[in-house]
């Protein structure tokens, strides 16, 4: 499964949450782009157009989805699945079909890796750097943990979940919203 939400930095913060259609909320449009296969709780980003596809190893995240939605209302996942939407090749033309992203840097996020944890810099621990797979934005690339200050990564370590220790605590470290790092 996805990166999964598990609450924030501050106590008083809060889920940072945008997408829609067109300026619904003063915020950007966040169509899906033609074609995509969308899976709940996955990374995003714009691309050059400003459609939301999956995001890619190195690529700064605009955010983790969190709803499908079109006209307003919430659309059912696609047949036999709780998590997956399956975009049509017109959704820029006519479905506009649209995402509704956490883009907040403080949201904590519960996220597999590729292997084994702590393997590569003591990724399970805090302060970790670390990419998502190239054909992957589910979970987190462990051979990718860095310590190095100036590398960055996408993500930033918190530590390993103690609900799931097979699974990082992370947060959003390259954004969109924030100038990358």
């Amino acid at each position: 499964m996805a990166f999964i939400y598990k609450g924030q930095v501050r106590t008083n913060g809060g889920r940072v949450l945008v997408g829609g259609e067109a300026d619904t909320y003063g915020g950007p449009a966040t169509l899906f782009a033609n074609s995509e296969v969308v899976v709940l709780g996955n990374a995003y980003i714009a691309d050059s157009a400003g459609n939301l596809v999956k995001v890619t190893a190195g690529d700064a995240i605009f955010g983790i989805l969190v709803g499908v939605y079109n006209k307003g209302a919430y659309i059912a996942p696609d047949s036999n699945s709780l998590t997956t939407w399956t975009v049509e090749g017109d959704n820029i033309t006519d479905k506009q079909v649209y995402g509704i992203c956490d883009i907040s840097r403080e949201s904590v996020y519960s996220a597999p890796q590729d292997g084994t944890i702590d393997t590569t810099a003591n990724s399970g621990d805090f302060g970790a750097y670390i990419d998502v797979p190239s054909s992957d934005a589910t979970q987190l690339d462990e051979s990718t943990a860095t310590r190095t200050r100036g590398t960055g990564g996408q993500f930033l370590t918190v530590g390993t979940d103690p609900e799931a220790t097979t699974r990082i605590l992370c947060v959003i470290n390259e954004s969109e919203w924030c100038s990358g790092t």
